[in-house]
């Protein structure tokens, strides 16, 4: 096992992740380096209750993570109409337009200051995002914690395609 796999099995094995399971989040498993978990949706007319991730930990904790949702059926990334969806924030950090090719496909990851490919790709945000940036010494609950609070928020609207 890696360092930074060992890490994060570490993590996953302490009490904040422990005591979200089947609560917040659930279904964890480790395909290395990739976790795949689901994490739970507020309740909305469409009766999504949660969404699968696709979480890449290589170099964990010092990288980021960096993440998106994912078919768990078919084994490959969530069709932008089933992607969760909202306004405000919410469509901020799940859109579905970015990153470019250059890193990876659109909608392949967050865009928040939690996120590895956002944090690449935006040289500012270690200063205009300083409070929130991932760090090192973040253990894997911060990353699920952004996502989920953005999944129980208002601004959550249920999944793309059934916006009007």
């Amino acid at each position: 096992m890696t360092p930074d796999e060992r890490a994060l099995t570490a993590d996953l094995a302490r009490p904040p992740f422990q005591s979200q399971i089947d609560r917040r989040w659930g279904g964890a498993k480790i395909a290395w380096p990739y976790l795949y978990l689901w994490i739970r949706a507020r309740h909305t007319p469409s009766e999504i209750e949660h969404y699968w991730m696709r979480i890449d930990c290589s170099g964990y904790p010092q990288k980021a993570p960096t993440g998106t949702f994912w078919d768990m059926e078919h084994d490959v990334q969530l069709d932008n109409a089933r992607r969760p969806w909202g306004v405000g924030e919410v469509a901020h950090i799940f859109r579905t337009d970015w990153p470019g090719p250059d890193r990876g496909s659109q909608g392949s990851a967050l865009y928040s200051p939690v996120d590895r490919v956002a944090i690449e790709t935006h040289g500012d945000w270690p200063t205009t995002h300083a409070a929130t940036l991932w760090k090192p010494t973040r253990e894997i609950v911060y990353y699920l914690d952004e996502v989920a609070r953005h999944l129980d928020s208002p601004e959550y609207t249920g999944p793309r395609g059934t916006q009007p």
